[in-house]
């Protein structure tokens, strides 16, 4: 899978991703594909209006993970066609346009798109997931950077707008705003650094807690508690099975809350530039050695790729570090060495 970081700070947003994307096959006996190459140096961070015609640069940083194409090239190739006017609607982001609009803008293109390959093959390009952020008009603005989202998961409809990431309502006040990273593709380790825990552990803690929830599925461990006080207490009142379920509930929720607290990132607000881009990279860096090191890995590893790396800081001019290297080889101390 795909490793797509971003980190927020009031003053600059800076996004991280991989360049390796996987070839993969259907593996009918284990019941999921299966990896059968990989490809280097595939572009997956893209720089979006960057430069304006009459002299205002408002550039959007996009990276993605999920399907390669729509039908019509790569997703690169889609994001810049949308980007340079290749269809109605689309064009670069105009001087006053904020990072929102031009995002619902280019959902709706890419929705066309989906369904337009929809028609074509018979089944949509799932999962998609696409990140853009910039900063809002009016220049010189003082507001922090936007961040949106649009994700197609399997078996659900595209969403119909963006989804705003790292901020509550419109974004235009201070407040509005969270500053810290956001991680999609491969989580699992980064958030055991950020948060504490791995992002399914409080799926998991619940399933143990409050079953499935299926009639034919078995109790879980609270549904279990309650049903052995109602045989070492047989005079209380009896309490129906709809009252058991929501009593479960309220205790798992009760429980979730106390064990997975999370506090944010609250010194994000102060790091400098480099401290974001240096973070931002460590949990790359973080998210490679979970897919790669484990030692109960089965697939091949995804080995010898740079990490494409943009910063775009509050004035607008965007830097792009493209060779930062993930892995260490013996080559690389045999040459040290010498």
């Amino acid at each position: 899978m795909t490793i797509n970081v971003l980190f927020k700070i009031p003053d600059a947003v800076v996004f991280a991703t991989d360049g390796m994307a996987s070839l993969l096959e259907p593996h009918p006996a284990q019941g999921e594909d299966r990896i059968i190459a990989s490809v280097a140096d595939v572009e997956k961070l893209l720089v979006l209006s960057d430069g304006s015609p009459r002299g205002r640069s408002c550039p959007v940083l996009a990276m993605f993970n999920g399907v390669g194409t729509l039908g019509n090239g790569t997703i690169a190739s889609e994001l810049a066609r949308f980007d340079q006017g290749g269809t109605p609607g689309s064009g670069r982001r105009r001087p006053t346009e904020t990072v929102q609009e031009y995002a619902t803008r280019l959902n709706q293109h890419l929705r066309d798109a989906e369904e337009a390959q929809t028609r074509r093959t018979g089944m949509p390009p799932r999962p998609f997931h696409l990140i853009l952020a910039g900063f809002d008009p009016p220049w010189p603005t003082r507001m922090p950077p936007q961040v949106y989202q649009i994700k197609w998961a399997r078996g659900a409809p595209a969403p119909p707008t963006p989804w705003a990431v790292l901020h509550d309502g419109s974004g235009e006040s201070l407040s509005d705003h969270q500053y810290g990273s956001f991680c999609a593709g491969l989580t699992e380790s980064p958030a055991r650094i950020v948060d504490g825990f791995d992002q399914d552990l409080p799926l998991k803690t619940t399933r143990i807690l409050a079953g499935l929830g299926t009639p034919a599925a078995p109790p879980g461990l609270l549904e279990q508690l309650i049903h052995d006080a109602r045989r070492e207490a047989p005079a209380a009142p009896a309490l129906s099975n709809q009252a058991v379920e929501e009593l479960v509930m309220k205790y798992t929720k009760l429980i979730l809350s106390e064990l997975f607290q999370t506090g944010g990132a609250p010194l994000a607000e102060s790091f400098s530039t480099q401290a974001a881009i240096n973070y931002c990279v460590f949990l790359a860096f973080a998210a490679y050695v979970g897919e790669n090191w484990s030692p109960t890995r089965s697939m091949p590893p995804r080995i010898g790729h740079p990490l494409q790396v943009a910063c775009l800081p509050r004035n607008g001019a965007v830097q792009l570090l493209r060779r930062v290297r993930l892995d260490v080889n013996l080559t690389e101390f045999s040459r040290g060495a010498a």
